[in-house]
């Protein structure tokens, strides 16, 4: 029977498998499938930044229904340029801590790889200074160029 069925996708020209829930090649199914991916195998190449960390899936995103559940909680992507997102980048992946997320709002939401241990803040060798890095857009560049005029008189006395 499942032969016949995966025989009358392929003719159909749907490339995908038929599970219960039917998401099996979506975006969404995705993101959970990279999400198990990170997270516990080893031979994953960003496994160290995540499952390496000790980042860890909730028990109700995992196993038999694991997709359902992730489905159930986190529902549809609002839009095509929404990507998973941890709101704490330390924590781990469960309903509480996850969003949809587009890639400018995930590139405010990252770990700054500083030796001070406080986010934002480096040490310029160069300078001898401590320094805090800090980031906000603006519509025009004159508006830029004026924010940036304020604060390096500010920070850079």
């Amino acid at each position: 029977m499942a032969r016949k069925i995966r025989e009358k996708t392929m003719k159909n020209k749907k490339l995908h498998w038929n599970t219960k829930h039917g998401y099996h090649r979506t975006k969404i199914y995705k993101a959970w499938d990279s999400m198990k991916y990170r997270c516990y195998n080893k031979n994953c190449k960003f496994y160290d930044y995540y499952g390496g960390r000790g980042i860890k899936i909730c028990k109700r995103w995992q196993g038999k229904n694991g997709f359902i559940n992730f489905l159930a909680d986190m529902g549809l992507p609002p839009t095509k340029n929404h990507s998973l997102d941890r709101v704490d980048v330390n924590g781990d992946y469960k309903p509480s801590n996850c969003r949809w997320a587009t890639k400018s709002e995930q590139a405010h939401n990252k770990r700054i790889y500083g030796k001070s241990g406080i986010r934002n803040v480096y040490f310029d060798k160069r300078r001898d200074r401590y320094v805090v890095h800090f980031s906000r857009s603006f519509k025009s560049k004159m508006t830029a160029k004026k924010h940036y005029n304020k604060f390096s008189k500010i920070f850079y006395k």
